[in-house]
């Protein structure tokens, strides 16, 4: 991979100003934080600068690629190749006692498993509510087997493949022709985002996933109506977005991992995601505060700042940074 400083620049053609927030539409745009770089992929050159919606407080890119060029900046993206599905994992006979349990967790809550092993793990898995929040997560709160199941924003698969293990009926959508064809390699149902009928997806599922994307598309609340749209009354959205109040931002500044420019457009502030929600038809919305990402993003952090001394993070004075690092939602659509 090229570095920063041998990159050539992108031709301004391929960038579009943005002059109203994604997530409101407010046109009341503050100036907030610039000198932000591709710190983690460095597919593209240069600096941006993020606004905040006077009005909603979400944080919005001001310069963001095109539809027809956004693809370059995904150069080397993750979701590219494929991993190993499996839950981070820990050795010892503890490790191994809590790796049964929450086998048995996973198959009673989300694979619908009515066994007594499953509800014995499930109550003792509900004994250590932060490691039962991490298992939620893994499996994004889905609904119990079987389902239909959408993943927008599938990547290589990895988590369709984990659904699909326990008896979910999984289809992907992404808009990385790369990630897409990862996924369809694994033998998925998926789909690019560009190619999705509508009238094919209405009332098609019963629960949609939408893992850290809303930040990447340029108009989130109409993605938020078309998955209500997509959802059978009742069918849950599972979702989470880097937090626009993060307590992460004070610290880092412009170094910190959520804004990774100039692939996020537009991450929202708690108030701003809820009201969205409430406006797409969404209701019983359920935040969950997943405090254990902390030291990963601020490890995450600490490495760019180290590979970049000459420049400082430049963090925001405002004190109404102290949030968690990620939103993640639950919430229902309307019967």
């Amino acid at each position: 991979m090229a570095s920063r400083a041998t990159q050539k620049s992108w031709p301004e053609v391929w960038f579009e100003t943005v002059e109203a927030c994604p997530l409101c539409g407010s046109a009341n745009l503050q100036p907030f934080l610039d000198g932000v770089q591709d710190w983690s992929l460095e597919a593209v050159p240069g600096a941006f600068a993020f606004a905040r919606c006077s009005d909603c407080a979400s944080l919005v890119l001001l310069r963001r690629p095109t539809a027809e060029h956004v693809g370059k900046a995904y150069a080397g993206y993750y979701t590219h190749t494929a991993s190993d599905a499996a839950a981070p994992s820990k050795r010892g006979i503890a490790a191994r006692i809590w790796r049964a349990c929450s086998r048995g967790y996973v198959q009673g809550t989300y694979g619908g498993s009515a066994s007594l092993a499953s509800f014995a793990a499930r109550t003792a898995v509900s004994l250590f509510s932060e490691r039962k929040l991490e298992l939620d997560c893994w499996y994004r709160f889905l609904p119990p087997a079987p389902a239909r199941v959408l993943d927008y924003g599938c990547g290589n698969g990895d988590f369709m493949l984990r659904a699909a293990e326990l008896g979910h009926d999984v289809c992907g959508v992404d808009f990385d022709e790369r990630a897409v064809a990862t996924a369809a390699g694994r033998g998925l149902e998926v789909r690019n985002a560009a190619d999705v009928d509508e009238a094919d997806f209405v009332e098609g599922f019963d629960c949609i996933t939408a893992n850290h994307v809303i930040e990447h598309v340029p108009d989130p609340a109409r993605l938020l109506a078309r998955f209500a749209a997509w959802l059978r009354p009742g069918g849950r959205l599972y979702l989470e977005t880097p937090n626009a109040q993060a307590a992460g931002l004070r610290e880092f500044g412009r170094f910190w991992r959520g804004l990774e420019a100039p692939r996020h457009f537009c991450l929202p502030s708690r108030a701003a995601l809820s009201r969205a929600l409430h406006d797409a038809g969404f209701n019983r919305i359920e935040w969950h505060d997943r405090s254990s990402v902390g030291d990963d993003m601020a490890r995450q952090a600490r490495t760019a700042i180290q590979a970049n001394p000459g420049i400082v993070p430049c963090r925001p004075a405002s004190d109404d940074f102290h949030g968690p690092e990620f939103l993640t939602v639950v919430a229902h659509r309307a019967e």
